[in-house]
Formats: C-alpha cells, structure tokens, sequence
C-alpha cells in the first residue's frame, strides 16, 4: 500500500513513543480522510503508553482528559491528542463513561469506536493499517456504518445520532440501513446531549455544499425536533420541510448565516428564530447576521423594486454587509426569473460601488459644516441624510462638486 499522507509531527510522535517501547498509532478522522485522499483538519494518536510516560516522554503536554487518558503533546506548533489504549462502561449521561479502563492492543481500543470508518488505525513507520472492522470497505462503498451493534453505539452517546448524519453529508455518504434504523430508535438520547454539542454538529451539517440532503435526513428519521425543538401546534408542516430542503439544495455554497436564514424562514416563524438560535448556541455574529437577513425576508416585497433607484433604497435600509446574503437566500427561495434577476441587479448596484449609507458619500460631515456653518448637528444628518437620498435616485450624482453644489443651495437665501 502507498504510505499515508501522515504530517511530520505526527509521525515523530509515533515514533518517540515506539522508540521508549510502546505501540502507537495514528487514528480517527485523519486516518479516515487521508485513505480518502482528503485533507485532514486534525489527527489523533492511540497509544499503549499510560499517560503518565506520555506526560513524560513530551516536553510540552496539557492534560486535557487525563481520566480518561488523553493528554494533549504540543509540537511545532501543532496539539495532538494522544490517548492511552482504553475500554469504556457504563455511560452515565448518554455520552460519557462511567468508567475507563486502560487495555493492551488496538484492536481492543477500536471497538468503542462510533464509526467502522472511524475505527481504522495507521502506523506511520510500517505502513502498517488495522482495520478490524472493515472500514475500508466501507469507505469504498461509502457508507457510514456503526461499529459492532449500532443500538449499543447509540446507547453509549446520543450525540452519534446527529454526527452519522453529518458525516453523511460532509462526506457524501449513505448510511447503512440497520445503522440508520437505530438512528430513528435512538433519536430521544438527543435530549440527553447538551444544547453546544448538538449545535456544533448542526453547523457543520449546514455548511457542507449538501446540507439540504443532512435536512431530509433528519426529516426521514424523525429526528429534526430535537435538534429544533417547536412548542405544541408549531412544528413545520412536511410541505414547510420539503421546500425548506429544495431552498438549501440551490445554495449549496452559502454562507451559515444564508443557509441557517432558509431554515428558519421555511421552518419557523418570527417567534421560533432567536430561540431556535440560541438553542443550538450560535456564535453572536453569525446570529446577528441570520435574523436581520431572516427579518428582511418575512417583510420583503419584491413587487415594490421596480426600478434601481428603489432597490438602492431597499438595500440601503438593509445595509451593504448583508446584501449579497439577503439576495442569495431570497433567490434560493423563490427560484424563479424574477428573484434571479434582482439578485442579479443588486449584484451589479454592490460590483459599480452605488452609495447605500452617508459614510459612503462623496462628503462628509465637515464638508457640510463648512458649507452650512449655522447649522446644528442634528440639521448635519439631516443634510447628509437628504444628500444619501439624492444620490439614491441619482448615483451619478456621487461626487464632492455635485454634492457641494447640492448643499450650497440649502443656505439660507440660496435660490
């Protein structure tokens, strides 16, 4: 087998912990993604050294889950997790062990695992892989399957639920038929897992260019209430879910605040959005962003935009940052000629630089108090205010001599 891609400091890490007599191995989604000739976002090490040898074999080490034998080895400039060979018992909230306790081979440590094709183990030395559950037959034929008896996986940790379907769809999987019929069996221990985690997974889910499809799933296996929990009367209807899944199948490449904006718009309704947010503990930015894009949209009336000068109105009340996203989830959502067109004419006003706020004038405040020098700072908004609409109507008139002449003429006596 062609060597894996293994970074370097991953390697030497394998290496100092063989080189002092013990087994090492790098693990996990790493693994997984190299044998799929993706790029890694982290790796992990499974090791038969007690994290105290860990400890003191690395100079730089945090313990981060030391009772659970996982100790943090920061290395040029990189943290990798290397964890103590372990079985796991008796899961106390529906996620962590009651118990753990340290074992000899990694064969062993691979059956806690959640995924067969999480559970495919590489020396980096060797070229050697342990795949005692086939994972690369399922990488192969792109399934997502759960290791050994999917009901005791999900047993074990509720969130397995949701992250199946984001592998999924991250991955562009299918998952495996008795994996997926525990899914629906196990959906309550969803209840179990905090609010952060099961966001957490829901984000990565909705950035992923099929999203949409991670939404029917979780539609098909009922487990879509959990993760946007609705009081009595106000759970989406199928039809709100369907077209909500079509929504985000034409913006595969929208930002979250876009993506996130159809759910809400297509799922909820004004009084489920900041809840709905703040339940799968959105970053304080990203909601800002997803409520004014939503807000605009349940008010939006495309029929009132009829010539540029009223859409530069439009989008100057909704403001330049959030333009192009408003336009994005609102074509997405309508998906006719009239919603691409406008986006399109919007997309033309933000490339040709049209003024949408008074900051983007061609003059500014001292500017109009030079040239009204009576004039109070209230009258100073005011006159920028009146100069922004001006330029609103006409955008050729965005230039310091027009708008100079344009407050000359508001001094008193001026005609």
């Amino acid at each position: 087998m062609k060597p894996l891609s293994v970074p370097g400091y991953v390697a030497s890490i394998c290496a100092v912990l063989k080189d002092a007599g013990y087994e090492a191995y790098a693990v996990g989604g790493g693994v997984r993604d190299a044998l799929l000739g993706r790029a890694p976002k982290d790796w992990d090490v499974a090791t038969s050294a007690p994290p105290e040898e860990v400890q003191r074999l690395f100079p730089r080490t945090v313990p981060t889950g030391i009772e659970f034998g996982t100790v943090t080895v920061l290395m040029n400039g990189h943290a990798v997790e290397v964890t103590t060979f372990r079985g796991e018992s008796g899961y106390y909230d529906g996620r962590h062990p009651e118990s753990v306790h340290f074992i000899g081979s990694i064969e062993d440590d691979l059956v806690r695992r959640d995924f067969t094709i999480n559970a495919i183990a590489y020396d980096p030395q060797t070229n050697t892989v342990v795949d005692p559950h086939n994972g690369r037959s399922d990488l192969a034929q792109r399934l997502i399957r759960a290791v050994g008896d999917p009901n005791e996986r999900f047993r074990e940790d509720g969130l397995r639920v949701l992250r199946a379907v984001r592998l999924a769809v991250e991955l562009r999987f299918f998952i495996e038929p008795e994996t997926k019929k525990a899914m629906r069996r196990h959906g309550g221990k969803l209840l179990q897992i905090s609010r952060e985690r099961i966001g957490q997974e829901w984000r990565r889910m909705l950035a992923a260019p099929e999203a949409a499809r991670g939404l029917a799933i979780l539609s098909e296996l009922e487990l879509l209430p959990y993760v946007l929990p609705a009081p009595a009367g106000q759970a989406p209807s199928a039809a709100r879910i369907v077209r909500t899944i079509a929504a985000l199948d034409r913006a595969p490449g929208g930002s979250l605040a876009v993506k996130t904006a159809l759910v809400l718009y297509g799922l909820g309704g004004a009084e489920l959005d900041e809840y709905w947010l703040r339940q799968l503990v959105y970053p304080r930015r990203v909601m800002r962003e997803t409520l004014h894009i939503v807000r605009f949209m349940r008010a939006f009336n495309p029929d009132q935009l009829k010539d540029d000068a009223a859409l530069r109105r439009f989008m100057s009340t909704l403001g330049r940052p959030f333009a192009a996203g408003f336009f994005e989830a609102w074509r997405a959502w309508r998906s006719g000629k009239q919603a691409r067109l406008l986006q399109e004419r919007a997309a033309r006003i933000l490339r040709r630089g049209d003024a949408l706020a008074p900051a983007e004038l061609a003059v500014d405040g001292h500017d109009v108090r030079q040239a009204l020098p009576d004039a109070a700072g209230r009258e100073i908004g005011e006159a920028l205010q009146d100069l922004l609409d001006h330029v609103l109507q006409h955008p050729e008139d965005n230039n310091r001599e027009r708008l100079l002449a344009l407050l000359a003429a508001r001094r008193p006596g001026a005609r």
